[in-house]
């Protein structure tokens, strides 16, 4: 049980005392999220709850450790719900009302970032001029657009060299919707976050940058963001729905407003080579060609192409997840009888158990026993199905034991 388990680390009473200073600065350097969601929740509990620091360090410095190692793993509220449990806030006062007003922009709470702003210490050592630069978007956004003129001024009197944000300014004042590519300008990593804030107001394109920034919070913006190229939208919309903000429902229907020609849905191969570099691009092609597709076995040969490319492309799990809709109706017939394994590994990692079952068996009644790779794709998941159908870890361990000196099985093959 993992809440058991995180209560037994927050209960050792020397769980950091004893580590050295160089190897925990390490480990938190190279912390990276993993793929089980049971070890990365006891990561980011431990980060947060556990207070006391080790002898090594003041609880001060402790705290901005484990704050700033959760800024660096993408998890910004989690280091905001931390900052708000401290009691050592004005020892980095500065720092953390940034993170705080940072967060307000990227979220687009306009309201409370304008009003947060005045937290600030008067001599904040600010040398990207950020302070100033809230300042003028807020009384821009406040209607006073010639006090936000005066203090841009103000901010080209220190010889700023903030080139985008003057740019992204330019086009406000004068409702301009012209795509602003930041590749070409000056800009300040500070300032991303109020950078997104004015271009989501003016509702100009945003671009890569913020989604690299904080995939977290930018990557739902861009995907509703319908001035932005589409190319990013659905880079997105990926991102979302590998961090779990979005569902293939929603990913879909993003898919199915690309759009592509008839004749590029008739023929996906003649479109091969200018999608081919852009995977997200690709794979919303070939989901909407099989998604015109009235017969089952028109169906499935355009689901097989769109299930190998996402497979090549590190995406099968979520080309299964979209494809859910469009396999649940298909009976198992001979007509569709090369298509059997394909489709019955589609239900099971879609959890469709029973479905799976049914392809299966099918599978085993009509598979010619002379064709031995069909034997050996079906032996390959039947594995697969009693292992993802396992009850408990004996039963799968069990199952992996009677299987592993079985060569036919391709046990290794199985993701």
């Amino acid at each position: 049980n993992i809440n058991n388990e995180i209560d037994v680390v927050e209960s050792l009473p020397d769980f950091w005392q004893n580590s050295d200073k160089e190897d925990l600065e390490f480990l938190f350097d190279n912390l990276e999220i993993n793929n089980s969601k049971v070890l990365t929740s006891l990561l980011f509990d431990t980060l947060v709850g556990y207070v006391n620091a080790p002898n090594i360090y003041s609880q001060e410095e402790f705290d901005n450790l484990r704050i700033k190692t959760l800024i660096n793993l993408g998890q910004t509220e989690k280091a905001l719900s931390l900052i708000n449990n401290i009691n050592t806030y004005d020892n980095y006062k500065d720092y953390y009302d940034l993170l705080k007003l940072n967060y307000y922009f990227s979220i687009n709470d306009l309201n409370n970032a304008c009003n947060f702003k005045e937290n600030f210490q008067e001599n904040l050592n600010d040398k990207t001029n950020i302070l100033l630069k809230i300042n003028i978007f807020c009384s821009f956004i406040q209607n006073k657009v010639e006090e936000a003129v005066f203090l841009n001024s103000l901010l080209l009197d220190t010889n700023d060299n903030d080139e985008y944000f003057q740019k992204i300014f330019f086009n406000l004042k004068n409702d301009k919707k012209e795509l602003i590519d930041i590749s070409t300008l000056s800009f300040s990593d500070d300032s991303i976050a109020i950078y997104s804030a004015m271009l989501r107001i003016g509702n100009f394109p945003l671009n890569e940058k913020f989604l690299e920034y904080d995939p977290f919070n930018f990557s739902l913006p861009i995907i509703l963001s319908s001035s932005t190229d589409m190319f990013l939208r659905l880079k997105s919309a990926h991102k979302a729905y590998e961090l779990g903000l979005l569902k293939a429902e929603s990913l879909s229907a993003l898919y199915q407003s690309v759009d592509f020609t008839y004749e590029q849905l008739n023929d996906s191969t003649q479109t091969a080579e200018n999608t081919q570099k852009i995977p997200e691009m690709r794979m919303a092609l070939l989901f909407q060609k099989a998604n015109v597709q009235l017969l089952p076995i028109t169906r499935l040969e355009s689901l097989k192409e769109f299930w190998n490319y996402a497979q090549a492309n590190n995406m099968e799990l979520l080309a299964y997840d979209m494809s859910k809709n469009l396999i649940e109706s298909i009976e198992p017939s001979e007509e569709l009888f090369e298509y059997a394994i394909l489709i019955s590994r589609a239900h099971i990692y879609n959890k469709n158990f029973t479905l799976a079952e049914r392809w299966i068996q099918f599978t085993d009644t009509y598979i010619n026993d002379q064709v031995d790779l069909n034997v050996k794709e079906l032996q390959s998941i039947k594995l697969l199905y009693d292992l993802k159908t396992s009850e408990n870890n004996d039963s799968f361990i069990n199952i992996l034991i009677a299987n592993l000196y079985n060569k036919e099985s391709k046990l290794y093959e199985i993701n």
